[in-house]
């Protein structure tokens, strides 16, 4: 019920926002780059509890080692520090491709664990100091699924655990494993237990000698997975019996379980569920007192202003804090929403009101990555401290420029004005934007494409169109050209030059036509010839000039007038003439269209469309016009083809009409 309940609250928070005119703003800081060089495949962070500094671990597209990059300033500036190797067997070769990282900073003694599946699928670790030592070594016994693994380690003793399911995508075997030295690895936990199958895992330590974990399981029915929980009171020495967290008909996945810093304290697991009736994901959450034993009901995390606008929510990051004693709790969501933005939110709760989330700030200037979720990306927000500032920063990465960014509640860098550019590319063609931003493609001549980008205001923007040539359906070689731009951007020229002088969002269309080379040529007319066709909403050639039908209407009887002219290729140059003529408003005058698309009286002159034309012509007048705004009555159209020169003895004359009722 409390879902349901959660559902008709955001209904209506959002009509009263529709009421008031409200627009929820996002805050914080600039979003602080760490490292811009391209798309990452999986980060992960930690931090010193007595300096503040932080440590972002992450490994580059088509790189093999992994990058250390650190911040002394509380993430205003990062600089790189260390690379460390992504193998643990001698004579093997660094990994690229990493699917996810876990790093642990041990405080006391400056140490650093890596944990990732080197190239034989087998959980390793790596122990490295800043001052360059490394070494690596397996800790699983065998294979692994790559996504399956987590750690944490007691803050009190040192002492690290790994969570990791073995074998087969759906789980082989459970494993528990720790180590008090860092070079020796005992088992705690190696079970095959039919409700431990599923591919989300967590595990957490709790203060004194707790060790927390939960994991989807299989309930072997439809949906597929719930949530569950156990726990370890004596250091991972044994396993207490489990506890269903979860146990509903929904689809329930990706805990994350955490614990606050405090002797015996509050414990949460807050997990992704799907939503009742609307086919939507959310985020929820549940408390424990007493270390598992109880738990309070389910709580929706999700802000009502996240809600309105989400297609799905999706769980990221849920981190304690370390300095002991301590019961706050930081966590990250993301939200997709109906226009395909990603939005971040930031929220805290408390073991003194463990069931409330508060702030729910959106901190992200631009799309960001969501992460943790159905597909298991290791790239979502991740959240990070800084003592003694107050409260967790979070670092994340964009979607489309990848990278590395930070943002926390402490950054007071101003985020500078932006203006959302929007370019339309209407056919065959691209349009890509200097700076980059805008690189918008689209191969299909009879759809459009848009593409939309925030750019600072002052920036001067410019847009180069380029037509692609390319195939129809049916095999037809056609040969695109750029026809010129609309909106913002004028003319022909395929560059344009745009300067965002304000907030104002910014609209450009760049229109591309297709030209099908000829299969047929029509002889010139060598004597006057009259053609008469009944009112045709799409225009069609053909080699015999009778059977052409030039001029098309659109959908009259539908509401739209839409004018096309669609003349084949001749033998030789030829000159085209446009003619209107409406008795039941002007019945003395036919009237002639010029090449600027303007009329005149056929009695102050004949002036063609179009002179000199040696290639087919399909062409749109006037654009769509509602039959509304027109006068009934029959309106008569013709189109005259005559050798170029002036020569009006001989033509074709071809002539229709439409009614307007």
């Amino acid at each position: 019920m409390k879902k349901e309940a959660g559902i008709l609250k955001a209904l209506c928070m959002c009509m009263l926002l529709v009421l008031l005119g409200s627009v929820p703003a996002w805050g914080w800081g600039t979003d602080i780059p760490i490292w811009t060089g391209g798309y990452i495949n999986a980060f992960d962070v930690d931090y010193d509890k007595d300096t503040g500094t932080m440590y972002v671990a992450f490994q580059v597209s088509g790189e093999s080692s992994v990058r250390i990059y650190s911040s002394t300033d509380h993430g205003y500036t990062w600089e790189w520090v260390a690379d460390t190797i992504t193998h643990c067997t001698s004579g093997d070769n660094n990994r690229s491709g990493l699917k996810k990282i876990r790093m642990i900073y041990d405080d006391d003694t400056g140490k650093f664990y890596f944990f990732y599946v080197d190239n034989d699928g087998y959980l390793c670790v790596n122990y490295h100091y800043l001052t360059g030592t490394a070494y690596a070594k397996r800790v699983s016994t065998a294979p692994i699924l790559e996504e399956s693994f987590e750690v944490t380690r007691n803050l009190e003793n040192g002492r690290i655990f790994v969570y990791y399911l073995e074998g087969t995508s759906t789980g082989d075997r459970t494993w528990v494993r720790y180590t008090d030295d860092g070079e020796t690895w005992h088992t705690s936990l190696s079970g095959a237990s039919w409700a431990e199958q599923g591919r989300w895992i967590s595990i957490a330590y709790g203060p004194p000698n707790n060790i927390f974990r939960a994991f989807s399981y299989d309930t072997s029915s439809t949906p597929d997975f719930e949530i569950a929980f156990k726990a370890s009171t004596d250091n991972g020495g044994s396993w207490q019996s489990m506890v269903r967290i979860t146990d509903n008909d929904l689809f329930d996945y990706n805990p994350i379980v955490v614990a606050a810093n405090k002797d015996n304290s509050g414990v949460w697991v807050v997990y992704g569920g799907a939503i009742p009736f609307s086919g939507g994901l959310s985020v929820f959450s549940r408390y424990s007192a007493d270390g598992g034993q109880s738990w309070s009901g389910e709580t929706s995390v999700v802000s009502e202003e996240a809600a309105i606008s989400a297609v799905s929510v999706y769980l990221s990051d849920v981190k304690p804090f370390k300095i002991k004693p301590n019961g706050y709790i930081d966590l990250v969501y993301t939200v997709l929403t109906s226009n395909n933005d990603i939005r971040a939110y930031w929220a805290w709760t408390h073991t003194s009101d463990p069931d409330t989330w508060h702030a729910h700030t959106r901190f992200n200037d631009q799309k960001i990555r969501i992460g943790r979720g159905l597909t298991f990306d290791d790239n979502g927000p991740k959240i990070v401290y800084s003592p003694p500032e107050t409260g967790g920063g979070v670092v994340f990465s964009y979607y489309n420029e990848g990278g590395l960014y930070f943002d926390a509640p402490w950054n007071n860098l101003t985020t500078p004005s932006t203006s959302t550019l929007t370019v339309t590319v209407d056919g065959s063609g691209s349009v890509v934007s200097s700076p980059s931003g805008i690189n918008c493609s689209n191969n299909d001549p009879s759809t459009s494409r848009t593409c939309s980008y925030d750019f600072t205001v002052g920036t001067t923007v410019t847009l180069t169109a380029t037509p692609i040539d390319g195939t129809l359906p049916d095999g037809t070689p056609y040969t695109s050209y750029f026809a010129g731009w609309a909106g913002a951007c004028s003319g022909n020229d395929p560059t344009c030059e745009i300067t965002i002088d304000s907030e104002s969002p910014i609209t450009v269309t760049a229109h591309f036509v297709y030209l099908i080379p000829p299969a047929y040529v029509v002889p010139l007319p060598s004597e006057p010839t009259v053609f008469n066709y009944p009112q045709t909403e799409v225009p069609s050639i053909s080699p015999d000039p009778s059977e052409c039908r030039p001029i098309g209407v659109g959908d009259v009887p539908g509401g739209t007038l839409n004018i096309q002219v669609h003349l084949p290729q001749f033998e030789g140059p030829v000159d085209v003439y446009l003619a209107v003529y409406a008795p039941h408003i002007d019945p003395d005058n036919v009237y002639i269209v010029r090449s600027d698309l303007g009329i005149q009286p056929a009695s102050e002159g004949l002036v063609p469309w179009k002179s000199n034309v040696s290639a087919e012509v399909d062409e749109s007048l006037f654009g769509e016009i509602p039959t509304d705004a027109l006068p009934p009555g029959t309106y008569y159209l013709g189109v005259a083809v005559t050798p170029a020169g002036g020569d009006l003895s001989v033509y074709y004359l071809w002539i229709t009409y439409f009614v307007i009722i």
